[in-house]
């Protein structure tokens, strides 16, 4: 965190009210404004994408929490998060039936955590699904 910006407000805000009034793509596209146009204004940080991504598949949103997962691994690829962010990916492409990929998202996050058996067991699950 840079100096004074911890008293710059988070996009965690905007965003919630983005996604209640317009969905995750309303979101994403509020996000990629604030950012352009606002970067000097507000607090961007990883994990507020993987918060949002996260309690939407807590809430049985797998297609909303796609799009701000996606967006956290595109803003953010060498994330410290990254690895939570895949795994994420995974369960919620297994939700909508996208086997492959969730097989791709979980081999991902073996890669940055392979002592994960909780990922190795997804894994194992989807690859036996066949």
């Amino acid at each position: 965190m840079q100096p004074g910006e911890e008293k710059m407000p988070s996009i965690f805000e905007p965003m919630y009210h983005g996604l209640k009034h317009g969905g995750a793509e309303s979101a994403a596209d509020l996000y990629q404004e604030l950012k352009r146009n606002h970067a000097d204004d507000s607090r961007f940080t990883e994990f507020d994408l993987l918060v949002i991504g996260d309690k939407l598949l807590e809430n049985g949103e797998p297609d909303q929490a796609l799009v701000m997962l996606e967006l956290s691994l595109a803003e953010y690829p060498e994330s410290p998060y990254a690895y939570d962010v895949n795994y994420d990916l995974a369960l919620a492409h297994r939700e909508l039936g996208n086997r492959r990929d969730a097989i791709r998202c979980c081999r991902r996050a073996l890669e940055l955590k392979p002592e994960s058996r909780m990922v190795a067991r997804l894994l194992g699950e989807l690859e036996a699904a066949d």
